[in-house]
């Protein structure tokens, strides 16, 4: 897979996305709440996961690499989460995680 930068999007379109990952509401400081697939993280990680042809609920040790992931914002809790799913589904994907770039 080559580099690419992903970015969050709106829910109207997110919603439209594959989703093998579970991802977290949140509260924004309207008071409203939504879900975090529109999140770049978890984008690109059900992206991935959609195109090795992964399930919800599988493990792929056969599935090799690594990814490097850099984040202008540090991962809130459902990236986190996500995350975590990922690498319970690739055990052998290497991760590099670099979040709280932007100044």
């Amino acid at each position: 897979m080559d580099s690419k930068i992903w970015r969050s999007t709106s829910i109207q379109r997110a919603e439209r996305e594959i989703h093998i990952f579970t991802a977290e509401n949140a509260v924004g400081v309207n008071g409203k709440s939504w879900n975090r697939i529109t999140d770049a993280e978890y984008r690109m990680l059900n992206d991935f996961a959609y195109k090795m042809g992964a399930k919800a609920g599988n493990v792929y040790p056969n599935i090799r690499g690594h990814l490097k992931i850099v984040s202008e914002n540090p991962f809130c809790s459902s990236c986190s989460n996500v995350i975590q799913q990922f690498r319970k589904m690739f055990p052998n994907v290497t991760l590099t995680l670099i979040d709280g770039v932007k100044k």
